[in-house]
């Protein structure tokens, strides 16, 4: 069987077969992973109704529609009764939601989009996430500098303590503590300075941010010093994690079992990488 697939650019030919046994499921699979394996920005998905029924989808990934288009994508059997008949079991060729443009009121005036993504008066990017309620409205702002330097340095503070959360709890499996203590010990290098702009060090080694003292560290005149202390404990932080993930095996429990050659006197061969010498044990 094959049917023809046309974009506004190009037209593309999909053949099939299927055998005796095989079920439309199958048919279906067989047809989703065509398509998707064809990378022509198209996309197949298999979905199923509360009755255990299957259906493929097919989706453009593009978002939009041209005034001069008339769809993203059609598609069609070839002039055979049994492709036409096939297309018609299938059912891959009938339209369940048509391609349109995003559509939204700005400053009272209603305007269009060719995705959920476009930019005011090129300044900056909005997104649509959703169909608003009628009657609702958002207002949209620039935020002061030191709310966006709030913001950031919250999300730095986040990350930090989401890296000594993971440690906490992994404790048991961990030379004692060594991933809180190598990345705590940053943190308390710059102590002073990061209390000074409103981020304190818990005994547990989490950063809390007092916004009080963070707004009049980000105002104050020497506002420029205040981020280039936090620029370089984030350099300092990321350097950290970055040795961790080069050499992982350093932060946990282990035994190094080592198999001498009696007749020789070699240096400990797993010294120079103690991975050579991992060997599985369970597989998930």
């Amino acid at each position: 069987y094959s049917f023809d697939l046309n974009t506004n650019t190009n037209s593309y030919e999909f053949q099939f077969s299927v055998d005796r046994k095989d079920s439309n499921a199958d048919v279906q699979q067989k047809l989703m992973q065509l398509i998707n394996h064809s990378k022509i920005g198209i996309n197949a998905s298999m979905v199923q109704n509360s009755k255990g029924d299957n259906a493929l989808v097919l989706s453009s990934s593009q978002t939009g529609i041209a005034d001069d288009e008339d769809y993203l994508f059609q598609i069609l059997p070839d002039a055979s009764p049994s492709s036409m008949h096939a297309m018609k079991l299938l059912g891959i060729d009938q339209i369940a939601q048509k391609a349109g443009n995003s559509s939204f009121v700005l400053n009272g005036k209603e305007h269009s989009s060719y995705s959920n993504s476009f930019m005011v008066n090129n300044q900056f990017n909005l997104t649509l996430n959703g169909i608003s309620k009628d009657g609702s409205e958002a207002t949209i702002d620039f935020k002061t500098d030191a709310d966006a330097v709030a913001d950031n340095v919250s999300r730095l503070a986040n990350a930090y303590n989401e890296v000594i959360r993971i440690g906490h709890s992994y404790s048991d499996a961990q030379r004692p503590n060594k991933l809180v203590s190598d990345m705590s010990s940053v943190a308390k290098d710059y102590r002073n300075e990061l209390e000074a702009m409103g981020l304190e060090l818990d005994a547990d080694n989490y950063l809390h941010i007092d916004r009080n003292l963070l707004y009049d560290a980000a105002t104050a005149e020497d506002a420029q010093d205040n981020f280039a202390i936090l620029n370089q404990f984030k350099d300092t932080l990321n350097s950290k994690a970055a040795e961790a993930s080069i050499d992982p095996m350093n932060y946990v429990n282990k035994i190094i079992v080592a198999y001498k050659n009696p007749g020789h006197n070699f240096a400990t061969p797993y010294i120079t990488s103690i991975y050579s010498g991992m060997m599985l044990d369970r597989y998930c």
